[in-house]
């Protein structure tokens, strides 16, 4: 199972949003803590080459996922990556897309212990392209 994983910052009343060279240094550490943690093959888009640019925009924040088990456990412990990172900072919402377009978004507000087995539950859903 493949998804695409989008990373956005927003403001909050108590912290600014990341700007976008910020926002694509932490989606390269999200995307080696998850390859390195999980068994979930993950790797950054890879767009048109274009010497002396930093990237496009449009792929920014984005990480290609594949599940390479069909396990709850590499669910489980993407989710734990996911609060870590939503506890360093929490204006990040992380969008998971699956190629017919569903999709599940997660903030630092639904990403709480009581809702985990909610969001496990649809990443279920997201299983069966």
């Amino acid at each position: 199972m493949s998804l695409i994983l989008n990373i956005t910052s927003t403001k909050l009343d108590n912290e600014d949003p990341l700007e976008n060279e910020d926002l694509q240094e932490l989606t390269r550490e999200l995307c080696k803590s998850i390859a390195k943690e999980t068994d979930i093959k993950a790797e950054i888009p890879r767009g048109e080459s274009v010497e002396g640019a930093r990237g496009d925009l449009s792929t920014w924040g984005e990480i290609v996922l594949t599940f390479l088990s069909n396990d709850s456990a590499s669910a489980v412990a993407l989710f734990a990556i996911f609060k870590s990172y939503f506890d360093r900072n929490s204006s990040l919402t992380i969008k998971i897309k699956r190629k017919d377009g569903t999709s599940l978004e997660i903030t630092s507000k639904n990403n709480k212990l009581e809702k985990i087995q909610t969001l496990l539950s649809h990443l279920d859903s997201l299983e069966h392209l």
